[in-house]
């Protein structure tokens, strides 16, 4: 399975291999660290592959030190050597990969002879230096017996909206038999041509286990570099003014993976750059980026203008235009990898990629007077990206940044269309970005949440002591800036109806059961950035029954502000994330039955003013019983996007503690069968006075 590269191969396809073309000679390839010499093996339209020896650059394997009996083994397969190697230390970046493993089964023989690889065609071009048999201690060089296929044209991701030009390369190498051993070795040369700053290659994840796994980067001395994983730490060498970086090299696995864990720490890789540094990249976008004046730039803002009066109505209503009018598509090959289509022709066609969307955007702005510029992040690293060294290949998307009177926003052109003012609309947050203005550098994007996301209102009128009893609750659930985003993204892919019930699972946390009172009322304040639900319901409480006199213990907790994650248990060496940015605030009022002389207090909830302040989270709770009520509330921010493992233990303590906090336990706590139920539920007797 492992020896089809990088994607699976469909059978279909497979079974549709073409014939082996004739080979002719290609010439004119230059020297260094560049592929010299080359044979046309097949040609499918645009599509072409070459012959060519093994790089000189390469470092060679004697692939009979590896033995099968001690290699991981898959569907018949020993799976004996991957080897990456990479070279950005000469005129294009080229990346080589030798792959080999013995067929143990039949089935081992099918899975050797078919591997696939992915290459951006209209810049890239793939040498196979080696597709060989060994059998019996003898070579048999199949590389003129290949049989090629080119997979279909560039379609749409009906997913991403993305239409890409990268390509799928099948080959099949015949005459494989049970007991061989096959070893396949490509190249894959050449950049984009709109990157003539600098180059970076990558050292990819290990996705199987192997025998024996490399991956090395060579680079200019001095280039600057960065691995996480199994890839943190490199062995370097120099010569002669290059820098090879060993990033692993022996038998390897797969990390174990973490859904919990950040996506920027997942997996295995490393990057080496020769951009000098962030400005360059910065001087780099600024030429694709330049504001585009035309005149249907200029009708735009001149009916923005004269709708909107004031310039803050004037930001917003030019990024809800580009975001209402333009639809998203991307063209992601060619130059339009980089390089954003002219505003005029993203208004014709209306529509359009981040690029085109936030050069359209910047345009309308520029022409309606306001300093604007592109900003380059990253939608999956993005938070680490001051970790790593400078390049343009760390991102991934193109938003826009607009200054007005001395504060910074940042817009995204390529989302729903936003409600809100410029004050109240949500602003992204990718972690670092960096402005295409020509002279900055990476900056951290420092987006505050000044009021909660979401704010939970709960009304709790208590109707009596006996167990299974049916009170009565009303809940207002407010989500505000992103999270009202969200709200409205769900009624508009999914319906009103499915958007409601997002707001009323926040709403009935908490309870053990619910039927309405009475129909739930949304509303949607667009100038506030507001949705508001609110709900009516008859109730049951969490309760732990006593069977002597059946009357329970109610629980409610002030759910809204309990931290919305959890800590993982064990030891491992992976961050948790963390959902930040995120801050909430739960108000909760109960309202207690009148009690005869002699029954257990409802009452009986000791008052609290506590603060939990760790790396985690900030949580302040209080708690005031009265004398036929209960008054509690309690606000909660998130104060990172990770936790790390070192942090798990102290951040542990308090979480529980918090839990605790957040807990209302209506009924005598001093009853030993509540006792056992309260440290059945926390882990612990929980404290009558928690700390401040």
């Amino acid at each position: 399975m492992i020896f089809r590269l990088l994607i699976a191969a469909p059978a279909a396809l497979v079974a549709a291999i073409a014939t082996l073309a004739t080979g002719t000679e290609l010439t004119g390839l230059g020297s260094g660290d560049r592929i010299l010499g080359g044979r046309l093996l097949h040609e499918d339209g645009e599509v072409r592959v070459y012959s060519a020896p093994t790089p000189r650059w390469t470092r060679d394997f004697d692939l009979a030190s590896l033995s099968a009996d001690d290699a991981p083994g898959q569907g018949g397969v020993a799976y004996l050597l991957d080897d990456r190697q990479a070279t950005v230390a000469g005129p294009e970046p080229t990346v080589f990969r030798r792959i080999a493993g013995e067929a143990v089964t039949l089935q081992g023989v099918s899975d050797l002879s078919v591997f696939t690889l992915q290459i951006a065609n209209d810049f890239q071009r793939i040498y196979i230096h080696e597709a060989d048999i060994i059998r019996d201690g003898q070579t048999l060089d199949r590389i003129d017996d290949l049989v090629v296929s080119a997979g279909a044209a560039p379609a749409i991701d009906a997913e991403t909206q993305q239409l890409s030009e990268v390509r799928t390369i099948i080959m099949r190498v015949p005459g494989v038999r049970a007991g061989d051993r096959v070893l396949v070795s490509y190249s894959l040369a050449g950049g984009h041509p709109l990157v003539r700053h600098g180059q970076a290659a990558f050292a990819e994840p290990v996705g199987a286990a192997f025998a024996h796994v490399r991956r090395s980067i060579r680079a200019p001395e001095g280039s600057q570099t960065a691995g996480i994983g199994q890839f943190a730490d490199a062995v370097r060498t120099t010569a002669n003014g290059v820098t090879e970086h060993v990033f692993l090299d022996g038998p390897a696995s797969p990390r174990p993976g973490f859904t919990d864990a950040p996506a920027w720490r997942v997996g295995d890789w490393a990057m080496v750059s020769t951009t000098p540094d962030w400005r360059t990249v910065s001087e780099w976008g600024s030429e694709l980026f330049a504001p585009v004046r035309s005149d249907a730039v200029d009708a735009v803002a001149g009916q923005i203008a004269a709708e909107h009066e004031t310039r803050e109505a004037q930001i917003a209503a030019a990024l809800a235009f580009v975001q209402r009018e333009v639809r998203y598509f991307a063209v992601l090959f060619g130059a339009g990898g980089y390089e954003p289509v002219h505003p005029d022709e993203t208004l014709r066609l209306g529509e359009g990629e981040c690029k085109a969307k936030s050069l359209l955007l910047v345009s309308i702005l520029d022409a309606l007077g306001f300093e604007a510029e592109v900003a380059f992040v990253s939608s999956g690293i993005g938070p680490m990206l001051a970790e790593l060294p400078p390049s343009e290949a760390v991102f991934d998307h193109v938003i826009v940044t607009v200054t007005h009177e001395g504060r910074r926003y940042w817009l995204e052109p390529s989302t729903f269309e936003q409600a809100g003012t410029l004050q109240t609309l949500a602003q992204p947050d990718y972690g670092y970005a960096l402005i295409a203005d020509g002279e900055s550098t990476l900056q951290s994007m420092d987006v505050v949440l000044e009021e909660p996301t979401l704010e939970v209102d709960t009304r709790l009128q208590i109707s009596s002591m006996q167990a299974g009893a049916i009170h009565r609750m009303a809940v207002r659930v407010t989500v505000s800036g992103p999270a009202a985003d969200q709200a409205r993204v769900i009624e508009a892919m999914a319906g009103r109806a499915q958007m409601l019930q997002h707001l009323r699972t926040v709403a009935a946390a908490g309870v053990a059961g619910w039927r309405e009172a009475s129909p739930a009322v949304v509303r949607d304040d667009p100038v506030a950035n507001t949705v508001t639900a609110e709900f009516d319901w008859e109730i049951r409480l969490v309760e732990a029954a006593r069977e002597t006199d059946n009357l329970a213990t109610a629980i409610f907790p002030i759910h809204g502000a309990m931290p919305p994650f959890a800590l993982p248990g064990g030891k491992r060496g992976m961050p948790l994330a963390l959902p930040f940015p995120h801050v909430a605030r739960h108000e909760v009022r109960v309202s207690l039955p009148k009690g005869e002389e002699g029954e257990p207090g409802w009452t009986d909830v000791p008052a609290r003013d506590v603060t939990f302040e760790n790396a985690a989270f900030f949580l302040q709770v209080r708690v005031r019983p009265l004398e036929d009520r209960i008054e509690a509330g309690a606000r909660l921010e998130i104060r990172s996007r990770e936790l790390a493992p070192a942090e798990f233990a102290a951040v542990g303590a308090e979480y529980q503690a918090a839990l605790e906090a957040l807990t209302l336990v209506l009924t005598d706590r001093s009853d030993p069968e509540i006792a056992a139920a309260l440290e059945r539920m926390f882990g612990r007797e929980p404290s009558d006075s928690p700390r401040s």
